[in-house]
C-alpha cells in the first residue's frame, strides 16, 4: 500500500524539523561549552596574573585557548586543514628567553633499533617530524641519555644535554596523570628557547593551568642550569 503525497510531505517536514532543532540544541551547548571556558580563563587570567583567550573561528574550523605571561605563552588548538579535511589536534608551550647550545628532544621511548631508525630516515627529520613540526634539521639519537623515561635526540653528539634527574621528576609526574601516549611531553630544546608539545589538546582549564606550569618549571631548571 502506497502511502499518500500530502503524508510523505509532512514526514520531510517532520524530518526537516527535527534536524533543525538537533542543530539548535549542538549549537547551544557548544555556546555554553564556550562561554564556561571562557569564565574559567577568565578566573585563572585574574588568579595567577596571567593573560588569556579563547579563539573561535567561523563554522568551528578553529578553536584556540592561549594563555600568556613575562616571557612564555601556552596554547591549545584544534583546526581542521583546508586541503585535506583533517582534524589537528596539539598543545604547546614556549619560553623563548631560555635558549639551549644546539637542539635536543626528549621524546617517547623508543627501542634501540627505532630511534637508530629514526636517525637514518632522512638525516633524522621524517620519524621526528611528528614529534617537532619538521621544525629542525637532522638529528642523532643518543642512547647514553639515560634517566629521562623516554628517548634523547640531539643535533649532535656534542650538544650537551640537561640534567635527567632534575627534569625527569616533572615530566614523571604529568605522565602518571596522563599516560595516552599523545599526551606524552615532549621536550624540544635550542637556540630559539624552551618549547614543550602535545600531540593532543586540552579544553580543561585546570589541565591548561598544569601544563603550563610544568613548561614553568622546566623553564626554571633549565635556567639555573644555564
Amino acid at each position: 500500500m502506497e502511502a499518500e503525497p500530502g503524508m510523505n510531505a509532512l514526514g520531510l517536514v517532520a524530518l526537516a524539523l527535527i534536524i533543525v532543532a538537533f542543530g539548535t540544541i549542538l549549537l547551544l551547548t557548544a555556546g555554553r561549552g564556550s562561554a564556561r571556558l571562557r569564565k574559567g580563563a577568565a578566573a585563572l587570567a585574574a588568579r595567577r596574573g596571567w593573560q588569556a583567550a579563547l579563539v573561535e573561528e567561523t563554522g568551528g574550523k578553529a578553536r584556540k585557548l592561549r594563555l600568556s605571561g613575562p616571557g612564555w605563552r601556552a596554547e591549545t588548538r584544534r583546526y581542521v586543514q583546508g586541503e585535506t579535511g583533517t582534524s589537528v589536534f596539539a598543545t604547546e608551550f614556549e619560553a623563548p628567553g631560555v635558549p639551549w647550545p644546539g637542539h635536543v628532544v626528549i621524546g617517547p621511548t623508543l627501542d634501540g633499533a627505532e630511534a637508530a631508525l629514526a636517525a637514518r630516515l632522512t638525516g633524522g627529520t621524517v620519524a621526528m617530524s611528528l614529534l617537532t613540526a619538521g621544525e629542525m634539521g637532522p638529528l642523532v639519537p643518543r642512547p647514553e641519555a639515560t634517566g629521562f623515561g623516554g628517548t634523547v635526540f640531539s643535533s649532535s653528539e656534542s650538544v650537551p644535554l640537561p640534567d635527567a634527574t632534575r627534569l625527569h621528576p616533572l615530566l614523571a609526574a604529568w605522565r602518571r596523570d596522563h599516560p595516552a601516549e599523545r599526551r606524552f611531553p615532549i621536550v624540544i630544546l635550542g637556540p630559539g628557547g624552551l618549547r614543550l608539545r602535545l600531540r593532543s589538546d586540552l579544553w580543561s582549564v585546570g589541565e591548561m593551568e598544569r601544563f603550563a606550569d610544568l613548561g614553568l618549571s622546566l623553564a626554571e631548571v633549565l635556567e639555573t642550569a644555564g
